[in-house]
């Protein structure tokens, strides 16, 4: 299990890494009394008004799912969309991934941000990275450990298949807000669209409102940056481990 993490309000949430293949994140709550307002204004921006009255633990019933189920309305629940971005040094060719240094509170972090409406979650991702690097960037296909079965055939859901080119999500984060709301991060992978081009200036991660300030870095010295000092760590080793194999696999393939 890599870690456990509890909220006030009896939520705990569990996120346990099975394996090399797979992240499996389970939540098991109760909900105890009302839900509060944070008082952390990162938070509480992202939090429905009364989110007491949002969330309903289903009783069972005969036509109820076996499996303990929350529903979540759409104004107690945050959708957000972020990509680690990698991208091969213009003169040494090494493999290097983009890390955001927050100025205000002195930590690394990696691009991500809400859903605007209507938005799909691939372009969330991609125009986050944009704007908190200011590095133009696309979608990075890989293969990668799927439980979503190929287009028109019908595989189990407990079926772990290796799938190629795949540009879906590599991992997923729930969160449990102090209100009691939910946010649900979609992690893609992306790579610039260009391995010289330049930082773009003016993008929202230049603006003084977010304080960041972004730039690559060899895997190995990312890693060690990152490694035990935020939640970002196994999102980015994971990252880093799916693009090596990728980028293995197509040496191997062209020799």
């Amino acid at each position: 299990m890599r870690g456990v993490t509890a909220s006030p309000y009896n939520l705990p949430l569990t996120i346990t890494i099975v394996g090399q293949a797979r992240a499996v994140c389970q939540m098991n709550y109760e909900v105890s009394g009302s839900a509060k307002e944070s008082s952390n204004s990162g938070e509480a921006s992202e939090c429905a008004p009364k989110a007491n009255s949002s969330i309903k633990n289903l009783k069972p019933s005969p036509t109820s799912p076996r499996v303990p189920t929350t529903i979540f309305s759409s104004e107690s629940f945050v959708l957000a969309a972020g990509s680690v971005l990698f991208r091969t040094h213009p003169i040494t060719h090494a493999l290097q991934v983009c890390l955001i240094y927050h100025t205000k509170r002195k930590t690394y972090i990696l691009p991500k941000g809400r859903k605007d409406q209507n938005e799909s979650m691939e372009v969330t991702a991609i125009r986050e990275t944009y704007e908190e690097t200011g590095y133009p960037c696309r979608l990075f296909s890989c293969t990668m450990p799927t439980r979503a079965p190929p287009p028109g055939q019908n595989l189990h859901p407990s079926k772990v298949l290796m799938a190629d080119n795949l540009v879906e999500p590599f991992a997923v984060e729930v969160r449990q807000l102090k209100c009691g709301s939910l946010k649900n991060v979609w992690w893609f992978l992306s790579w610039v669209t260009e391995n010289d081009v330049e930082r773009v200036v003016g993008t929202h991660a230049s603006s003084a409102e977010e304080a960041y300030e972004s730039a690559f870095y060899d895997v190995a010295e990312a890693l060690e940056i990152m490694r035990g000092s935020n939640h970002f760590a196994p999102i980015l080793e994971k990252a880093v481990a799916l693009v090596q194999a990728t980028l293995d696999s197509k040496v191997v393939q062209s020799e």
